[in-house]
């Protein structure tokens, strides 16, 4: 698929019926709107693109079957990310040329970015039928079944993308995702780690794989991520994901230190605040309930959390249940 660059368990088989249309014609055995096509056309490659649009929407006003408009105006309105405006062109063009992948892939491709998932797998299992091996109609297919909560569907699409395009670390980080929602961890991480040598700068799949390792209490793992993380992304998000780190293997002052800078960053951030809060209660907690200035601690940090923000239902309910005498007894 050259013409668009592309963004971002079987379906029953769909008939497609082509049909055959007649199409208008001028008096001179032209198709209507051929001239404001081909008027389209110069301007495009003149860089008038604003022009070209306008010129294609009036070509489609006097033949709404000119296919090489259709495709042509959907696939800009693509580039400009009004996948709105593109939408019925490319849904024209995929009716009006069912034999070519790209159509249905941008159409796929706008669906899928307006949330219409299950009409996107549609689309992206047409091009399928028509080209089975294209990397970006596998990984966004999986993407889509990933969006449906069908993993297994998405596991598979999103994998076979990774065969058909092995250095694509976008596809290896995807991967990972889905991995990691099907609750499989080990393989979740693999498929980071691979992204990231591929990739070794995407902030994204570092923060993924941090969660992932946190997840797993690879407390060591995840300290060094974490810390790559930070020399890249100087944020209060970047210490409290460093605190987790540090916090699930049990080092709490290395934990207490990177939040109390993530809030000194930011008096109002309530992920730190509250992480601090929990990570005192496990403390707590490891110690046999010993030190009660741990939990009055935690307590004064979830007060300070619900002072910020009052609608916090997991932060009440720890309030409630380390507050209820009853506990303790």
């Amino acid at each position: 698929m050259t013409t668009l660059q592309k963004m971002l368990g079987s379906l029953p088989v769909i008939a497609i019926a082509a049909g055959c249309a007649t199409k208008p014609t001028t008096d001179y055995g032209k198709p209507a709107g051929a001239e404001h096509y081909v008027k389209a056309m110069n301007e495009l490659n003149d860089g008038r693109n604003d022009a070209a649009i306008a010129d294609l929407n009036a070509a489609i006003a006097e033949n709404p079957s000119l296919r090489m408009a259709r495709m042509k105006l959907g696939e800009l309105y693509l580039t400009k990310k009004d996948f709105k405006a593109a939408l019925p062109h490319l849904q024209a063009a995929s009716d009006l040329d069912p034999y070519t992948a790209q159509n249905h892939y941008n159409l796929g491709l706008a669906l899928q970015v307006l949330n219409r998932l299950q009409e996107a797998a549609l689309a992206y299992i047409r091009a399928l039928r028509i080209e089975p091996e294209d990397f970006a109609t596998n990984m966004n297919l999986g993407l889509v079944y990933f969006g449906l909560g069908q993993l297994d569907p998405a596991i598979f699409f999103v994998e076979k993308s990774t065969r058909i395009q092995p250095d694509s670390a976008r596809a290896w980080s995807n991967l990972g995702v889905v991995y990691d929602a099907a609750g499989n961890a080990v393989l979740a991480e693999a498929s980071y780690r691979k992204a990231l040598e591929l990739d070794p700068a995407s902030e994204s799949t570092l923060v993924n794989l941090t969660s992932n390792l946190i997840a797993q209490r690879k407390s060591t793992d995840a300290i060094a991520i974490a810390n790559q993380l930070l020399s890249m992304q100087d944020a209060p998000i970047s210490l409290k994901r460093l605190g987790d780190a540090y916090a699930v293997g049990g080092n709490w002052a290395e934990a207490a230190a990177a939040y109390d800078s993530a809030i000194a960053r930011d008096g109002k951030f309530l992920p730190a605040i509250n992480a601090k809060a929990e990570m005192l209660i496990a403390r707590y907690d490891a110690d046999l309930r010993i030190d009660d200035e741990l939990r009055k601690e935690a307590m004064a940090l979830w007060t300070q959390s619900l002072n910020i923000r009052p609608e916090q239902p997991a932060v009440k309910s720890n309030v409630a249940k380390w507050s209820d005498p009853k506990f303790f007894k």
